[in-house]
């Protein structure tokens, strides 16, 4: 993370801020984290956060010879008063945590930072501290670290809820945090902690069998990414006691389906413990409540334009203050794929807190935000990707009755996508077909391209009857793409020859082929 490296220029912040839901893996990011960081000599605030515990963990960091002149400097004045705690914070940071002369500079880790949070209400913007004491305490931390700009010592904290928090002169110090989101594991992270949970287990060498990998099949699925979970649900697996490991899975199963937290699974039951997740449905205000519903309408991280604009259709007044709040206590996953496009995605375990939208809702919201997904996702070719994405864009387009460009090219992408890199022909032409019915009730003509779709997967699947329906729909509609009219040609071509009629075949490849070279002229022309 380039905010901990060597060098803060003017405006760098005090320090990170790893935020996300519990159990989520932030204190382990932040111990990887800090033995990476071999220079600096970590120091760890965790239970204990009173003004005593800080000078004592900072007296330890001291070389032996500096602890007694640091005392003698400022344990009496911070006695007196805890506000001077900045003060002393500083002067360490600018001299002996400095990391100049030869000094050692520190990493200053506070851990489980919502300890000393009080339980989020309804109607707050940020999760206020418990007492005056303990924001006395972390306002002089991060104002330290914040006015002594010049030091290579670094703070990072971690914290299930994001923070109000203001310095002496008002200012607002939980903004001089750098904030890094801790999203839920992928597949490929899932798999990782899975095999090397066996190996340290020492299981990872046994003879694979059916119901374990479908057991950990379902671990890895109803897990939703959340490390602490999937650690828990794999334990007793890795016990030898694959029928516990059943019913802990069973019960989060339930609750992903049902949103009734797990009671009998004593596995289950402690990670739920843990997490309190069903505290929230009374902390979420109505319009929060609302927000975090037309979140679950996408099935991957979205820009927040996007969740704004379903927000509004949901009937939220401030839609960007819900999300903010949302993003805070750790129901919203954020997502960082591009340094000026942070995507968000509805957590998969806060998805059942809130009822499931109704199929009219889901077609409602879809209608509202699709265009700005489409325009977010967009490629500087003016496509849609080829990808995951693409696949997401079709269903929303599908769903919310798009305007005929956006089905069009929602449906190419993801239809291609299943076609070309999941090798799903019967998905595609799914696809296809939904987008054919939707373009005719709007009286729209489909895409060269889409029939070309089309026709690649009937042809797949020996539906002969489908693919001469549209080939001859895209080789009689006016041309609106050159490649497109070559892909045309090149499949009546074929179709020719199993019809026993390769004079015509020749004929329409060598248009074909007139067609591609034109195009690949268009295309290098000045």
């Amino acid at each position: 993370m380039r905010v901990l490296g060597p060098t803060r220029g003017g405006g760098a912040s005090a320090g990170v801020l790893i935020h996300g839901m519990g159990n989520a893996g932030k204190s382990s990011l932040a111990a990887r984290i800090a033995n990476r960081m071999r220079g600096h000599q970590t120091v760890v605030l965790v239970d204990q956060y009173g003004p005593d515990a800080v000078m004592y963990e900072l007296e330890r960091a001291l070389p032996a010879e500096r602890r007694a002149p640091f005392l003698d400097t400022w344990r009496v004045t911070v006695d007196r008063s805890a506000d001077a705690l900045k003060d002393a914070l500083e002067s360490l940071l600018t001299g002996a945590f400095s990391g100049k002369d030869g000094t050692q500079p520190i990493l200053l880790v506070i851990d489980d930072l919502e300890q000393r949070l009080k339980q989020p209400q309804p109607g707050e913007t940020a999760t206020p501290f418990k007492s005056a004491g303990d924001m006395v305490v972390f306002s002089s931390i991060i104002a330290a670290f914040r006015d002594a700009r010049s030091t290579r010592s670094r703070l990072l904290i971690t914290s299930r809820y994001t923070f109000s928090l203001t310095d002496r002169r008002g200012k607002d110090l939980a903004a001089c945090l750098t904030t890094v989101p801790l999203p839920p594991m992928d597949d490929v992270e899932r798999d990782k902690q899975m095999r090397a949970a066996a190996g340290i287990a020492g299981r990872d060498r046994d003879p694979p069998s059916k119901d374990r990998s479908a057991l950990e099949a379902r671990i890895r699925e109803a897990a939703s990414g959340n490390p602490g979970l999937q650690e828990i649900l794999t334990r007793s697996l890795l016990a030898g006691d694959p029928a516990a490991a059943a019913r802990a899975v069973a019960a989060v199963e339930r609750y992903l389906e049902t949103g009734h937290v797990p009671q009998d699974a004593a596995a289950a039951a402690e990670f739920f413990q843990r997490v309190s997740l069903e505290v929230f449905r009374g902390v979420m205000t109505p319009a929060e409540t609302a927000q975090l519903r037309a979140a679950t309408l996408f099935g991957l991280p979205v820009p927040l334009p996007v969740l704004v604009a379903a927000g509004a259709a949901a009937g939220v007044g401030n839609p960007d203050a819900a999300l903010a709040r949302l993003k805070g206590l750790g129901l919203l996953d954020r997502y960082q794929f591009a340094a000026d496009k942070p995507e968000c995605a509805c957590n998969p375990l806060a998805r059942p807190l809130v009822p499931a939208l109704s199929e009219a809702e889901a077609t409602m919201l879809a209608a509202a935000s699709v265009e700005p997904l489409a325009a977010a996702w967009t490629e500087e070719d003016g496509t849609l990707p080829w990808t995951v994405h693409g696949l997401e864009a079709a269903r929303l387009a599908l769903l919310g009755d798009a305007p005929a460009s956006i089905i069009n090219a929602a449906v190419i992408a993801g239809g291609f996508y299943l076609l070309r890199v999941r090798y799903d022909a019967m998905g595609a032409l799914d696809l296809v077909k939904s987008a054919l019915v939707a373009l005719e009730k709007q009286k729209s003509s489909p895409d060269s391209h889409l029939l070309v779709l089309g026709i690649q997967c009937a042809g797949q699947l020996g539906d002969t009857e489908l693919l001469d329906r549209l080939l001859k729909q895209g080789l009689t509609n006016p041309p609106d793409d050159l490649s497109a009219r070559a892909s045309l040609l090149s499949e009546g071509a074929k179709r020719r020859i199993q019809a026993g009629d390769p004079a015509l075949a020749e004929t329409m490849l060598r248009e074909a082929g007139a067609i591609s070279k034109l195009s690949a002229t268009c295309v290098g022309a000045p």
